[in-house]
């Protein structure tokens, strides 16, 4: 109850941190089996890593861009949290 404001916060985002990127884990997972399941077959090895490397650079803009919207007080940190998770489940 006596931590500022700043601490609170760094300290409200570790938290929910943690379980998100546990959660991350598992949404990849899904999403890593759904995309290998579609195939093309003439350019099925480019193509994977290609979306491959878009959806962790889509995924980890997001998740910085929420992180800032959150610190300064737009959205509540739980949402800025799970947004992106939720966004890509």
């Amino acid at each position: 109850p006596k931590t500022d404001k700043k601490r609170k916060t760094n300290l409200v985002i570790e938290w929910h941190r943690r379980w998100v990127m546990s959660a991350a884990c598992l949404i990849f997972a899904f999403l890593g089996v759904s995309l290998g399941a579609i195939t093309n077959r003439r350019t099925a090895r480019s193509s994977s890593l290609l979306v491959c490397i878009t959806v962790i650079i889509v995924y980890w803009t997001l998740s910085a861009w929420l992180e800032t919207v959150g610190r300064n007080g737009h959205l509540p940190l739980m949402v800025t949290a799970w947004l992106p998770n939720l966004f890509f489940l």
